[in-house]
């Protein structure tokens, strides 16, 4: 087996198919093949090469022999913003490994991405976190915590509507401003928060409303016996509220337990904290421009890909 391999930076359209049949089963969440590749080729279109495509490795058959999704993005640093990228799905169909090739293509995509002249590469984990760090990625903290129904804070819930498109902006205003300067993190903007949300419809944003007037969201996804809160932003309101409006929801739905990412912000009460096994945030530098060691990070669930 040769180990000649060519390297696509833009996968054209057959090679985004083969790429979608490899990784069906990992990634397809149950939609039908051509229903994923309509969608895949739409998503391309949308966003453009610069904010998303894929890349990979050809054989000398021009088989694909390894693939990955890179997106576009910008991450807050402790001194402003800087040009970044995202890794994912990252796949090398079995009778390929052990040759090295997804490392080879990490590589590449990410001397590629230091010549445009971006700072970082980010990535969530969902193998070994050891692998990333021999290609000089950053672990950060990856919990989770659990807390039953019953446990949660109950007076004084808020009134919830769902986010129409119209209060997309606002609630980019109320996220971005959930955060010190200081804090790395993915910044979002109107473009990539319609986009996430397309990839999480099944978790839509709820708009809180006090006495009428909208004054943060929350962003909820069902699952068997639990509530996931995948992220919040209470413009001026304490966590005791969000806690009583997601407890609220939770009885409703049937959920004994709920759960979510730690964040920043407080934790209800009596929550049990977890490592996460999965989705483990770690960033690459490309220059001197971010200082990752020590870092005050923050990654919502909604921000994984």
């Amino acid at each position: 087996m040769s180990d000649e391999t060519t390297y696509l930076s833009e996968l054209p359209a057959g090679a985004v198919e083969e790429h979608l049949e490899q990784t069906v089963a990992l990634w397809g969440e149950g939609h039908p093949r051509d229903v994923r590749l309509r969608e895949t080729l739409r998503e391309l279109a949308a966003w453009g090469p610069q904010r998303l495509r894929l890349a990979g490795l050809i054989d000398g058959a021009g088989a694909l022999v390894s693939s990955l999704e890179r997106f576009g993005l910008r991450l807050q640093g402790p001194d402003g913003p800087v040009a970044a990228i995202g890794l994912g799905s990252i796949f090398t169909p079995e009778p390929e490994r052990g040759r090295g090739l997804a490392r080879r293509l990490i590589r590449l995509v990410m001397e590629e991405a230091r010549v445009e002249g971006c700072s970082a590469v980010l990535l969530f984990s969902d193998i070994a976190p050891e692998y990333y760090e021999k290609l000089g990625f950053v672990r950060y903290p990856a919990q989770r915590w659990t807390v039953p129904l019953s446990s949660l804070p109950q007076a004084a819930p808020l009134e919830t509507r769902p986010a129409a498109d119209a209060d997309i902006g606002r609630l980019l205003e109320w996220y971005e401003s959930s955060f010190p300067a200081s804090v790395l993190r993915p910044i979002r903007d109107l473009e990539s928060w319609r986009a996430f949300r397309r990839k999480n419809s099944q978790s839509p944003d709820l708009v809180l409303l006090e006495d009428g007037v909208a004054v943060g969201y929350l962003n909820l996804a069902r699952a068997p016996e639990r509530l996931w809160i995948n992220e919040y932003a209470p413009a001026r309101l304490s966590a005791e509220r969000v806690w009583a409006t997601a407890a609220r929801h939770g009885a409703e739905a049937g959920a004994a337990e709920m759960g979510g990412w730690v964040r920043l912000d407080p934790l209800p009460p009596a929550a049990a904290l977890r490592d996460r096994p999965r989705a483990i945030p770690m960033i690459a530098p490309l220059d001197s421009c971010l200082e990752l060691q020590g870092a005050v990070t923050h990654f919502d669930a909604i921000d994984h890909f």
